[in-house]
This record gives C-alpha cells, structure tokens and sequence, in this order.
C-alpha cells in the first residue's frame, strides 16, 4: 500500500480530478503558486511555469504526455514530459488520446457564432471539416482512422475514410453535446446527450455501427464505459442518492445513497466492471465488481480504479 501526504508544492493534491492511476502507478498533479507539478508515487516528476488544470495524461514509452487547460482563462497545451509540444493561447481541450505510437487531442473553439473543432497530433493541428453534414461535432484517431461524428441536415453521422453510418434526429428532444468513445475492437461509438424539453431531463442516443437506441432519465453525472467487451453506464438520479449501473436497456445494479467521485473511479477490462462507491452518510468504502461487492478497509473515498490484464 502506498500512503502519501497531501502536499500542493510537490504535486499531491487532494481533488479527485488530479489523480491518475495506471495498473500500480499513482500520477498526481497541482497547480501551486504560479506552476504546474506532476508527481508520480509522491515524488515530483517534472514542474513548469504556469496554472494549468491537466485534464488528461498518458504514460508512453517516450515518456509522460499530459494534456492542461489554462486555469487563468482560454488556452491549453499538450506536453512531453512538462516540455510543450503544442500550445494554443485560445480554446479548451479535451480527449487525450493515443492510437499506436500516436498521440491525439481535441480543441474546441469559436469564430463569431461558428464552434471550430480541431484535431492535434503531437505537434500538429488539423482543423475538422464536415464530410458530409454541417458541422463537425467531434473527432477521434482509432485503429488508425479518423474518426467523425457531425451534424447533418436531418440527423447526426459517423463516418471513417470509407464508412458513414446515419442516425436520424429524435424529437423532440434538444441537441446538448456529443462525444465519440473507442471500444476494444478500434471501432468508435457516439453518445448524442439530449435534454426532454419541460423536463430538463438527460436523454441519450447511443450510436454504434448503423444501430441506435434511447436511454436517459436521472439528474445527476453520467459516465460511460466502452473499454471492455459490453459497454457500461453511471447514472445518478435527479436526487442524485441512487446510482444505476446498466448496460444497453439493462440494469445490472442499483446502489442507494452511495457516492462515486468521478470517472476514474469507473473502470471496464474485457466482461469486467469494477466501480468504487463510499456511502454518502460516510463508512467503509468498497467495490462494485460484476454484482459482487467487496469493502476497502478505509473510510473516505475512493478516487482512481485499473484494472490489470491477465499475463
């Protein structure tokens, strides 16, 4: 077990969003006066002039890449190993990714009333055009293939160099955002988020391969996981005190007045779940696994999960 001391100067934070576990190693990032600093086990790997909020960070073989969106306003930069490789003084960025030995962010911008979505590749941009609809929603390098999803005239596409796959709109329900997600195969899923109109009510249109279907209801964060071979949804209610674990239209499990702190509490490996909850009126916390759940030995709450592949 590895214990540390939260400590801002030297990279260990206590926000969930901070902390990035990869099979046994722990990365934890501040940002402390007028640096940034990533530490890995509690040790500083590298720190840099600037306030950045690292929003994604992948160990490589060439070292650490992280991706950091200024705290002070618009702007990011993509970095290896605390040295820049792409700066931009506007825009936010998003979906650090990897693909081969190739690694990929999203910006998102705007001109006037017009939303730009620009793909970065290491050093490079390439700002995204529609293929064949009105405007480029997201994009993502998986398998090798760029990925697409856009807006067109009557429903949303995903498409690669040589597929398009249509998805007609839903009414009446009002377009929110939309994200591409990577499966175990390479091949991309788009998650439409909606709004019930009078409701305010999530609505969410899963897009997969031609095939799409409605799941929505609750209030509170929704997070999805395509990584294994059956893909998984979080989802709170509107009191968010009950949280559903569910995959496709089927509900696997129903947790009363637990908390899970974000994302990365979350992980999916082959026809594996595992989450980590702490109940919300405090006590040990423990892990969802496949139905079966297991305490942790500690009181507090639990903020990263990985899963290791069998050897």
């Amino acid at each position: 077990m590895l214990a540390l001391t939260p400590d801002i100067q030297s990279g260990i934070g206590l926000d969930p969003d901070t902390h990035f576990l990869f099979s046994d190693s722990l990365y934890t990032t501040t940002s402390y006066a007028d640096h940034t600093t990533v530490a890995l086990g509690g040790k500083p790997l590298f720190s840099y002039e600037g306030r950045e909020y690292i929003v994604g960070l992948i160990p490589s073989r060439r070292g650490l890449w992280t991706l950091g969106n200024n705290r002070s306003g618009e702007g990011f930069a993509m970095r290896l190993n605390g040295e820049a490789v792409f700066k931009s003084g506007s825009g936010k960025a998003r979906d650090l990714h990897m693909d081969g030995d190739n690694v990929y962010c999203i910006y998102d911008s705007s001109v006037g009333a017009e939303s730009l979505v620009t793909l970065v590749q290491e050093g490079t941009s390439h700002g995204m055009t529609p293929r064949y609809g009105l405007s480029v929603i997201d994009a993502r390098v998986s398998g090798g293939e760029l990925w697409m999803l856009e807006k067109g005239e009557d429903g949303w596409i995903v498409s690669t160099s040589e597929e398009r796959f249509d998805y007609a709109f839903v009414p009446p329900f009002q377009f929110r955002m939309g994200r591409l997600y990577t499966g175990p195969d390479g091949r991309c899923t788009a998650v439409i988020s909606t709004v019930a109109p009078g409701y305010g009510m999530p609505v969410e249109i899963i897009c997969s391969e031609g095939e799409s279907f409605i799941t929505g209801g609750g209030g509170g964060s929704i997070y999805h996981y395509f990584e294994g071979s059956i893909p998984y949804r979080l989802c709170y209610d509107k009191q968010c005190t009950h949280l559903s674990i569910s995959t496709g239209m089927k509900e696997l499990a129903a947790l009363d007045s637990v908390v899970v702190s974000n994302r990365s509490a979350a992980a999916a490996l082959g026809d594996h779940m595992v989450v980590a909850c702490y109940p919300a009126a405090g006590g040990e916390a423990f892990l969802w696994h496949n139905g079966n759940i297991n305490g942790l030995g500690f009181e507090g709450y639990p903020t990263g999960v990985s899963i290791n592949p069998p050897k």
